[in-house]
């Protein structure tokens, strides 16, 4: 660990110190100070900022996308080098940085008995062994073309700083400073101040009035560049970030992959965010995966028209079945007294709200107590965002309706959460979805997350997400049980002691299906919930991250 660091700039080179001894070693902030003045545009109506994104995937082909954030458009620029997740815009020398994703030379198993094409062995779903030399390349935006510039360090996140013209990298809590003729990259050290590793995933970093801002998967920090320290500025929510960039009016905009079980969906939403209060608008969703974002800073573009979005809380709304819809076994459902913790912590503005953990607002509907009285028109009839659908003893549920609730779910945008029990007398609502549970065998203790999908987006929206990390959780009741027969393709997102599937991830609707409605209410257990409106145990943090999740699943 360095202790007392300093990091100053001399003959264009980062020197570190440890000792502090002299003292005019001092912040680089203090150290440098570059005076100037933006030069306004003559014309009235003209402005500078245009943005630009860039794909990423392991031995995939590279494409660099402008965007334009108020038309909500998109259009293909140029053909990349490689892939990449880290990009930024030099503005001294008018060129776009990017920094090569992982290319596979080998892989873990032997795909020779297969025969493939040069092309297609560059991207298997396969883990590497070996890989090609980390390249960095840029994009010359007078002529278009990419030029390789040298071997570089692994990143993620790249941000230009044109006081000091150096472009600062980061990986985990990696951070480097690339010098942008030579390509030369020093390790600076590793930023502390974070939580935990899962706090600092994914993400960018921007460079805004001098002052460095790291953007993860959570949460928007500010890096002292004398200490490397983060300091944590707000919680945005929206966890699947991708990248960030400042737009023409120098606010923070922040691209977020479109979640699909499936495989990428190739989509990515574009969000303005506040730094100081994490507060989110939507300004736009793009037919292309972005997995970094820079602004073209010196190329003329129209002034916005109109002011962008506001950066006011979302919304969304959950609908249950009313709990009359049973004269007994009332107790699993959102109305009922087993979900009157989990509700009040849900309905607290201090986790969603405007200022919240979340961002985000949320209303919760109760109805179908009637028989047969599920259809899509009703659950559409409340702007349905989040359907749950607790567990009903000796159900009546028709095949009708069930039919209605799985189209419903099968629609972008529509989730259903299923949280029934195992082995329930004429249990239909998993058996429409593809799904038996039983408690044959279910060995009981803590369940955790798959050990197999810990880096998916899913995995870590649910057990990293923004009310905090859960290690492990446990079920409750006498109805204790796990999946014992799933759909193909169903994601495994949680395992009991034996490996077995406890919550899943289906397919073909993205529906979230919970072997045991006690994982969620709060039936005692080990890590139970806790009175109040603040979130803090394991129980709490799975039930608020797997709501938050559903919000944002298409």
């Amino acid at each position: 660990m360095i202790n007392n660091l300093f990091i100053i700039f001399a003959n264009n080179k980062v020197l570190v110190n440890s000792s502090g001894e002299n003292a005019m070693k001092k912040s680089i902030l203090s150290v440098l100070m570059v005076c100037g003045a933006v030069t306004a545009d003559a014309a009235a109506n003209s402005c500078t900022g245009e943005l630009y994104g860039i794909n990423s995937g392991r031995g995939h082909l590279g494409v660099v996308f402008s965007l334009d954030e108020q038309a909500q458009t998109a259009a293909i620029h140029s053909k990349a080098k490689f892939s990449s997740a880290a990009m930024a815009f030099d503005s001294t020398r008018n060129r776009l940085y990017y920094v090569s994703a992982p290319r596979a030379l080998t892989y873990k198993l032997d795909p020779s008995a297969l025969n493939l094409s040069d092309d297609e062995l560059k991207d298997l779903p396969i883990k590497g062994e070996k890989y090609k030399y980390t390249k960095l390349a840029y994009v010359d935006m007078e002529t278009n073309t990419h030029t390789e510039v040298a071997r570089t360090s692994p990143m993620t996140r790249l941000a230009y700083d044109p006081n000091r013209d150096v472009i600062y990298g980061s990986k985990g809590s990696k951070f480097y400073v690339i010098y942008p003729d030579s390509g030369e990259t020093q390790f600076v050290g590793n930023m502390t101040g974070y939580g935990n590793s899962s706090d600092i995933l994914r993400g960018d970093m921007v460079v805004k009035n001098g002052e460095v801002y790291l953007v993860s998967a959570t949460s928007i920090f500010s890096l002292d560049l004398s200490s490397l320290e983060l300091s944590k500025k707000s919680e945005h929510g929206l966890t699947t970030v991708t990248g960030a960039a400042l737009d023409q009016n120098g606010e923070l905009l922040i691209s977020r992959e479109v979640i699909n079980d499936q495989g990428n969906y190739n989509v990515t939403k574009l969000y303005k965010a506040s730094i100081e209060t994490g507060k989110t608008c939507a300004l736009g969703t793009y037919p292309m995966r972005i997995n970094d974002l820079a602004l073209n800073t010196l190329k003329p573009v129209a002034c916005y028209a109109q002011p962008t979005c506001s950066t006011g809380a979302e919304s969304f709304v959950i609908t249950s079945i009313d709990k009359e819809r049973k004269a007994t076994w009332q107790n699993y459902t959102m109305n009922a007294y087993l979900f009157d913790k989990p509700v009040a912590k849900l309905m607290s503005s201090a986790n969603f709200g405007e200022g919240g953990i979340v961002n985000k607002t949320l209303s919760i509907n109760h109805d179908f107590a009637a028989a047969n009285s599920i259809t899509e028109a009703a659950i559409d009839s409340y702007d349905t965002d989040i359907f749950f659908m607790g567990s009903f003893h000796d159900t009546d549920f028709t095949d009708a309706e069930l039919a209605e609730l799985y189209n419903w779910s099968k629609k972008s945008g529509n989730v259903t959460i299923i949280a029934a029990d195992s082995d329930m007398p004429n249990e239909k609502v998993y058996a429409k979805w593809g799904y038996t549970v039983t408690r044959d065998g279910y060995v009981d203790g803590p369940n955790t997350q798959n050990p197999d999908g810990v880096n998916t987006q899913a995995q870590q929206a649910i057990f990293a997400g923004p009310f905090g990390g859960v290690t492990s959780f446990n079920q409750a009741g006498g109805a204790r049980g796990y999946f014992s027969e799933m759909p193909a393709g169903t994601q495994v997102l949680a395992v009991n002691q034996d490996g077995l599937p406890t919550i899943v991830m289906d397919s073909e609707t993205g529906d979230i299906l919970l072997s045991d409605n006690g994982i969620v209410n709060s039936q005692n257990k080990e890590g139970n919930y806790t009175d109040g409106t603040t979130v803090s145990s394991m129980t709490e943090r799975l039930f608020m991250n797997l709501i938050n999740f559903a919000s944002e699943i298409e």
